[in-house]
């Protein structure tokens, strides 16, 4: 889809796109009693298909983690595509493209999901990923004031997320 946007707004939201994906993945950490170190946005190379990605540290090990950090984990993995999704149908896309366009940019996380939580959790990931939606709506007020904090400083830390 093709938004009748300004070359200004088109910029403003490639980059709160990401920062809305990375804001979703830390409140619902923290929400679920997981330490967060910091949330950051880079710039990509030059011909990416994003031209931004961002990352949350936690210091986690996934081999490490209980029953229910491993369930606060899976939610997580979804968290980021949903409140990404959220925040594209806020500013014109249709939910469909929302969630193509959110998912699409969610392969790590999900891969991640597949790979290292799901086999240890037994727990179908669509219950996962409404766990995610519910929780991205409940949170949304604070989602987007972190999104907007991390899209100007680029960075936040455990401070910035409460």
């Amino acid at each position: 889809m093709m938004l009748n946007v300004s070359r200004r707004q088109s910029r403003q939201i490639e980059l709160l796109t990401p920062a809305h994906h990375e804001a979703g993945h830390a409140v619902i950490l923290v929400d679920g009693g997981i330490s967060v170190e910091s949330v950051q946005l880079f710039k990509s190379e030059r011909g990416a298909s994003r031209p931004y990605w961002g990352h949350v540290s936690t210091g986690l090990e996934v081999e490490e983690c209980s029953r229910q950090q491993l369930e606060v984990c899976g939610v997580c993995a979804f968290a980021g595509a949903e409140a990404e999704a959220f925040y594209l149908m806020l500013v014109g896309f249709t939910q469909a493209e929302a969630l193509d366009l959110a998912y699409s940019g969610a392969e790590d996380d999900l891969a991640t999901l597949f790979r290292e939580v799901l086999p240890r959790l037994r727990l179908q990931p669509e219950y996962l990923r409404s766990s995610a939606a519910n929780a991205v709506h409940a949170q949304w007020p604070r989602i987007e004031r972190i999104a907007a904090v991390l899209a100007v400083r680029m960075q936040v830390g455990p401070r910035d997320l409460g």
